[in-house]
């Protein structure tokens, strides 16, 4: 999960990190925390939030407004936008044509909703158990478990790279996380498994084995 941190002009991309990190990036002087909606949250893909200084929040809002009220007509949250330091702005913003849809927005809100309901010691389990009974579908194949913020399987494999493509072309289709190709592992990230997918998942796993050249 990688979150987009910008201080002084310089942006810097942090990895697993959970939402609630936000609070303590921004207290730590950061003056942006853009966090996907998906991964971690499990919201649509096509979502994000974005926190930090107001004014830098007011000016993106801005970006993506499509005015086609009167002024004395906009009357928009006091707490995000100072409509009064806005005087002749312009009423199409550049990032108009990227808008999120509303549906969008009541997804991520809900998805962020049950993602604070839930503990992170109760989440952390829940993706060890997930990846627990993963091992236990292939114990054959031999993971080293990472116990990271987000908990992640290891396999090492001496044709990691066409292991991966394997996985990626096969049906359904298995997407490993590849960040360590060059290191010869490919890793699982128990985030977006639903243990339904547990038994394709243990199958691709078996078959790249039994293809696996001595």
């Amino acid at each position: 999960m990688a979150h987009n941190i910008v201080r002084a002009g310089f942006p810097l991309v942090v990895y697993d990190l959970l939402p609630h990190s936000m609070q303590a990036l921004i207290a730590a002087g950061a003056d942006l925390v853009a966090f996907s909606g998906g991964k971690a949250i499990s919201g649509p893909q096509g979502s994000g939030i974005l926190c930090g200084r107001r004014d830098l929040i007011m000016s993106a809002v801005l970006q993506n407004l499509d005015l086609d009220l009167d002024w004395e007509q906009w009357n928009p949250p006091a707490d995000l936008i100072d409509k009064h330091r806005l005087p002749g702005l312009p009423t199409h913003g550049i990032g108009r044509t990227c808008k999120v849809g509303k549906e969008t927005i009541v997804g991520l809100l809900v998805a962020l909703e049950r993602f604070a309901a839930e503990s992170d010691d109760s989440r952390q389990r829940r993706w060890r158990q997930t990846l627990d009974e993963l091992c236990a579908l292939v114990p054959e194949v031999e993971f080293s478990l990472r116990l990271e913020t987000v908990p992640r399987l290891a396999l090492a494999l001496p044709h990691a790279r066409q292991a991966c493509a394997t996985l990626q072309n096969g049906s359904p289709a298995v997407h490993v996380d590849p960040s360590e190709l060059h290191l010869g592992k490919i890793l699982i990230n128990p985030t977006c498994l639903q243990t339904s997918d547990l038994p394709a998942l243990a199958n691709a796993l078996r078959g790249i084995m039994i293809d696996s050249p001595a």
